[in-house]
């Protein structure tokens, strides 16, 4: 696995909300945590990805996605022949459930069900123990950076003029009327050579997720995101802008 996915895996989002029926001995409020959800990814998004990183051997998009459809089809042949399906993440099978009650009784779909058993191999294990959560305001409508990844450096305190920037983090997306809304590359020496895009520049433009080409006209200095939105959700605006600002310091040469 490359290290630029590891550095994208390896920060877990979570958000802390109020437990209201448990409490602790002393009856002190406690908290559960929950993934913040980022979306659902598929097989395109997968094929994308590894296009972005530079990891798919020469593959076009297309060539990779129809390989992992004949791969899923594959897999179903061999669970419903009764194997063990052992893919490098997961090890799937067929189980039958509810009781027989003799030795010759047939499967009745009334009394029995046929489920797929799903386990995690060491590889996924070993991931899930290497995850750095990242905890925020539970039940927050504030917006929140929680990574920032360049792919033109692959590093994290470095900004890469014309190269794709990934963001992440909960109430990002931009949105609103107010001629204040954008994402803010903020230059921490000089006010006037901040940048600030607009929404209609950001390709993708999500409550988890940011994406877009760093702006080309970016001075050399050290420089800090900012997000300033009024979008709630996708259909919901504040009247008052509110804004986050990535206390990460990113450097442009």
């Amino acid at each position: 696995m490359s290290d630029a996915i590891i550095k994208k895996q390896g920060k877990l989002s979570v958000a802390l909300y109020q437990n209201r029926i448990k409490k602790d001995a002393e009856e002190n409020v406690t908290f559960y945590a929950r993934t913040i959800n980022r979306g659902i990814c598929n097989n395109e998004d997968l094929a994308s990805e590894l296009i972005l990183l530079g990891k798919n051997n020469g593959f076009t998009k297309e060539q990779i996605v129809k390989i992992a459809e004949l791969l899923n089809e594959a897999k179903l042949s061999k669970i419903s022949d009764g194997f063990i399906v052992d893919d490098g993440l997961f090890r799937s099978s067929a189980k039958v459930k509810g009781c027989f009650d003799s030795d010759s009784e047939s499967f009745n779909k009334e009394k029995h069900s046929i489920e797929l058993s799903v386990s995690p191999v060491a590889a996924v294990k070993n991931t899930l123990a290497s995850l750095e959560p990242v905890i925020t305001q539970g039940n927050s409508v504030k917006p929140s950076i929680v990574e920032i990844f360049d792919l033109g450096s692959k590093s994290p305190d470095m900004l890469t003029k014309g190269g794709f920037l990934d963001i992440y983090g909960s109430n990002i997306r931009i949105g609103g009327e107010s001629s204040d809304v954008g994402l803010y590359f903020v230059n921490l020496e000089d006010d006037t050579k901040t940048v600030c895009l607009k929404q209609e520049s950001i390709g993708t433009n999500s409550q988890n997720h940011l994406a877009c080409v760093v702006p080309m006209d970016l001075q050399p200095g050290a420089y800090r995101i900012k997000v300033v939105t009024q979008a709630i959700n996708s259909k919901v605006f504040r009247r008052q802008p509110l804004e986050f600002t990535f206390n990460t310091i990113l450097n442009v040469a």
